[in-house]
């Protein structure tokens, strides 16, 4: 767990501090999201977690002991932190940047060797890439690689400063994917910086809304921060789309719940035969694209031996 109490910081020469009086709670294994406009203070929280910069005032507990008390390279050798443009070494080789923090702990070649080809495998990159240099490697490949880096050492919290920023909209998304895939696994405590909302919505078990002066507007849940935003600056930055957002995050099982019964006690629906599928797992979204695409009267939505038709008032009912 990562604690901040009432923490401020102001660079010399600057009018207004960088964050302003900050506390906040970032809870073991959830992946967190900050995200606001530029200049707001984002980047500067992870910095100060990590002792890269220190507070100009105010307390960073990380597991109830304060950061101050550890040196700053023993604090760091035990943060992951993935910047966006990677920051590998370009005069290393995949394999010895991904070993880097390893080596710095005095790991024996064996040990480290196997890490590498763990982190590898788990990234979903080619075994052939190691001896290659980051020049050589796509730009999704060198994220994946620079995130491997940083779970080198199984640090129990990654800090993530607009990791996939500086790829293209579909890598960005295949990324997007992989990391909560990849924290699935292994419930990291994970701070991840962005000024993209719609990745904020997908990535975050919490977001955190910042504003231009540092303070935080909201944080919640992405499902409570678009039902219920906490002031109209929150509702300005979800701009006019929130609604859209939020079936994009609402998963069918809830009007499974609502709605369900077992197969065999399913009425057929007109053409029911005819309706397209769709699992428990898709979202309101997904099924209202199904259906305005083929201009079906509803959808089929099934879990186990559970099933139910969806139409067009359930799934109005459900962002209601």
């Amino acid at each position: 767990m990562i604690r901040l109490e009432h923490v401020t910081k102001r660079y010399e020469g600057g009018q207004a501090p960088a964050v302003e009086d900050l506390s906040m709670v970032i809870p073991r294994g959830e992946l967190v999201v900050l995200v606001g406009p530029s200049g707001c203070g984002k980047t500067t929280i992870l910095k100060m977690i990590n002792r890269v910069i220190e507070p100009s005032s105010g307390t960073i507990y990380l597991d109830g002991a304060e950061t101050s008390t550890f040196a700053p390279h023993v604090l760091r050798r035990s943060i992951g932190y993935v910047i966006q443009r990677v920051g590998l070494f370009p005069h290393r080789t995949i394999a010895d940047n991904i070993g880097t923090v390893p080596t710095l702990l005095g790991w024996d070649d064996d040990r480290i060797r196997r890490r590498v080809e763990e982190l590898v495998a788990l990234m979903g990159l080619d075994s052939e890439l190691l001896d290659r240099y980051p020049q050589a490697l796509s730009g999704g490949q060198q994220q994946r690689a620079g995130v491997a880096r940083a779970l080198a050492a199984d640090p129990p919290v990654l800090l993530m400063d607009e990791p996939f920023g500086a790829v293209d909209p579909v890598v960005r998304t295949r990324l997007q994917g992989e990391l909560l895939d990849l924290q699935q696994r292994l419930h990291k405590t994970i701070v991840l910086v962005t000024h993209d909302i719609d990745e904020a919505l997908r990535l975050g078990d919490r977001i955190a809304v910042f504003s231009e002066v540092g303070r935080i507007e909201q944080f919640a849940s992405p499902e409570e921060l678009l039902a219920r935003p906490a002031s109209p600056y929150v509702d300005e930055f979800l701009g006019a789309h929130r609604t859209l957002r939020r079936a994009g995050l609402l998963r069918l099982d809830a009007i499974l719940c609502r709605k369900a019964m077992p197969a065999d006690a399913v009425q057929p629906y007109q053409d029911d035969a005819g309706l397209p599928r769709l699992a428990s797992s898709a979202t309101v979204r997904d099924a209202l694209d199904v259906l305005l695409a083929g201009k079906h009267q509803a959808v089929i939505v099934t879990s186990g031996d559970v099933t139910v038709h969806v139409a067009f008032d359930d799934l109005r009912a459900a962002l209601e």
